[in-house]
């Protein structure tokens, strides 16, 4: 009897002060998913991949890892070029990656709190904190932070587009806006394609079936010139339109294990991230049992389907979860803008469970992201193999580069074996290495060791010669003798034709004539690329 009295108490209390409560439960839910960024921050592995082109390029040797070729090898121009800008100012590549992975969150934050309710916010942060790989890839040193703050870009503008919006000047701005969310995306990772194709088409149809085409259209490709900027100066700098990565991760046959990978990437997500999964099924869900504005959102759920071809047809990947926190994050978008419209949700005292429920997932995720690591054997310290080759990143360099170590104790990615040995390797002074890992070796031996990427990552030859489908993601290649100085006498006529087309477009001056024809030739299809 006293506990119902209690409860009713309670439940008047709630009524008379919802604002108080729901600014109340918008702080818990903010506290939660960045007042544990210091202990989250980590970076990988292959963010010092990176970390080369970035520092190369603010001492004067331009957008290269090798300092002698140019070769795109990285597969997020608009993250690297935004590092390069605060690394200019900075110059400690840790504080850099830091304060770019801040800054983005920062303005992920701004864009919630900008186009959503408190209702909607209680859901939005809720949510997020449950899954484990989103939290842990908001740092990494990678560019998934600006992935969140373009996805939640995109997705507001794309909602808000389907208002009424009067003012011609308003709706020419808003086209712009939305090209220049859909040019963002693209160029900080070309995969995002698979998520906002299908949404954009609809977005364009609405436009010229409202006979808006004109001026709107234009707007929208005001907005998306970036890409073709972009486009325009990788064809000429590099050669290439596509980053290198998408030559050394296609150039493979791995027709008899692409479905086995696939199908572990899937499985490393169902026993260490199910959120990841639950999320995308909830939204479906959600955008069906919605009365109106299914046409919106169904386009939304296309990258859903998508995404599992995707995976497939590039053999997975070996960081465990990363692929699904785009997906994960739209679906969580659709649900907080979606659920409220359900009357019972927006009853103060469900959303204050929701915020409950939010908590536990949080710190269930969060024992998780430092928790023994699951892929050694604890006995014998040997490696084992989950997940046909899907692993958990963080525990590879993640100890190395915590903040608490690297701001406080000093113990940082300097003290990781890799980088000693590339320090003690340098000093040598060699004219070439041959190496697999290549991320933090690469960056610990400086501009001048030219290193030859035997996966092919940064090594325009090589990426477009056979892999061996090993491991998902890095195929290691077979160099051919000779390659390392050059002679090709031992090469194939096909070898040779693609050895002297690389060394053309990646070291001959930028405006040579024969360079330039070849280019031309490309452009206009006269000349095709090799397959070796």
């Amino acid at each position: 009897m006293q506990l119902s009295i209690y409860f009713r108490r309670l439940n008047e209390w709630l009524s008379v002060h919802q604002k108080k409560v729901l600014i109340a439960l918008n702080i818990i839910g903010a506290y939660f998913l960045i007042s544990k960024i210091y202990d989250i921050y980590w970076l990988t592995e292959d963010s010092f991949i990176s970390f080369r082109v970035v520092d190369n390029a603010i001492n004067g040797y331009g957008l290269r890892w090798n300092i002698n070729e140019r070769v795109q090898v990285y597969t997020h121009p608009l993250w690297l070029l935004y590092l390069t800008g605060i690394h200019f100012f900075i110059k400690n590549i840790y504080v850099t990656a830091l304060v770019g992975t801040a800054l983005a969150l920062l303005a992920f934050f701004w864009i919630a709190y900008r186009s959503f309710n408190k209702i909607k916010l209680i859901i939005l942060a809720a949510l997020l904190v449950n899954s484990y790989s989103f939290l842990e890839y908001a740092s990494s040193g990678l560019e998934t932070s600006l992935n969140y703050t373009f996805l939640i870009y995109y997705f507001a503008i794309y909602i808000y587009s389907f208002h009424k919006v009067d003012k011609t000047r308003k709706s020419f701005l808003l086209s712009i806006a939305f090209g220049l969310a859909n040019a963002g995306l693209v160029l900080n990772r070309m995969d995002n394609v698979i998520f906002i194709f299908f949404p954009t088409v609809i977005w364009l149809f609405e436009r010229i079936r409202n006979k808006k085409s004109i001026s709107l259209l234009f707007g929208f490709v005001v907005g998306t010139s970036p890409f073709f900027i972009w486009s325009a100066f990788s064809f000429f700098y590099y050669g290439y339109v596509f980053p290198n990565s998408y030559y050394a991760k296609t150039m493979v046959d791995f027709q008899n294990v692409r479905l086995d990978w696939c199908l572990n990437y899937y499985k490393y997500a169902a026993d260490r991230d199910v959120f990841l999964l639950i999320a995308q099924l909830a939204a479906i869900i959600v955008v069906f049992l919605t009365r109106s504005s299914k046409k919106i959102y169904i386009p939304l759920l296309s990258g859903f389907l998508l995404q599992p071809y995707y995976v497939y047809s590039v053999g997975a990947d070996y960081f465990g979860g990363r692929w699904l926190t785009s997906s994960f994050l739209i679906a969580v978008l659709i649900i907080a803008q979606l659920l409220p419209k359900w009357r019972r949700v927006r009853n103060i005292r469900v959303l204050a469970a929701i915020t409950i429920i939010g908590i536990i997932g949080f710190n269930l995720n969060y024992s998780k992201i430092w928790s023994k690591n699951p892929f050694i054997d604890p006995l014998t310290g040997t490696v084992i193999q989950k997940y046909g080759g899907t692993i958990d990143e963080r525990f590879s360099l993640g100890g190395f580069t915590k903040i608490s170590n690297c701001l406080g104790t000093g113990i940082c990615y300097q003290f990781h074996p890799l980088y000693g040995s590339a320090k003690e390797y340098a000093q040598k002074n060699p004219p070439y290495l041959v190496a697999y890992a290549v991320g933090v070796f690469g960056y610990a031996a400086g501009p001048t060791l030219h290193i030859i990427d035997a996966q092919g990552l940064g090594d325009a030859f090589l990426a477009r010669t056979p892999g061996v489908a090993v491991h998902p993601g890095h195929y290691p290649r077979h160099v051919p003798d000779g390659y390392p100085t050059g002679d090709t006498s031992k090469f194939t006529p096909e070898q040779k034709t693609l050895y002297q087309e690389v060394v053309l477009l990646t070291k001959a001056d930028l405006f040579d004539k024969e360079r330039l024809e070849l280019l031309k030739n490309k452009l206009l299809f006269k000349y095709r690329t090799p397959r070796l």
